[in-house]
């Protein structure tokens, strides 16, 4: 796991946007709305025992909850921000019945956030992608993260 020092509680904020219109370059097809996420070492995301996460999937059965999914996000000792939310253009995860909760205080690095599902909703598959970014204190962005997610009810 990579370490890193904490930035001063008193500007660490974890936030949960709808939108994270930027991040990283383009996507080289011309001005499609979902610019790509390029990771830089700034950020990155991990599971409960420090593995890098790259993407995560659920199944269940409808109407049997499901237990929430842990992603740490740990960042560079600049990072004043941590944000979660989608890309413009992109599903926002929320109408496909996957949520996004901060856990924790906001000195915590890697942060926490629980991704919640749910299971009350129509047989299927579901996929969307949370988008994580890294800003410091004056808003500029350090680094950012996209995790892919499946979400199947049967």
């Amino acid at each position: 796991m990579r370490s890193a020092r904490s930035y001063p509680a008193a500007f660490l904020v974890l936030a949960v946007l709808s939108l994270l219109a930027s991040c990283g370059g383009g996507d080289g097809g011309g001005g499609r709305a979902t610019p790509a996420c390029t990771p830089n070492g700034n950020i990155w995301l991990l599971n409960s025992v420090g593995d890098p996460l790259l993407a995560t999937s659920v199944t269940t059965s409808q109407g049997v909850s499901v237990p929430a999914v842990q992603v740490f996000v740990g960042y560079t000792s600049q990072a004043a921000v941590i944000e979660a939310g989608y890309s413009p253009g992109a599903v926002d995860p929320r109408t496909v019945g996957m949520d996004i909760i901060p856990i924790g205080g906001p000195a915590a690095n890697p942060a926490r956030f629980d991704l919640t599902f749910d299971a009350g909703r129509p047989i299927g598959t579901y996929a969307a992608t949370w988008r994580f970014v890294a800003r410091d204190a004056g808003y500029s962005i350090l680094g950012c993260q996209d995790l892919p997610v499946t979400f199947t009810v049967n």
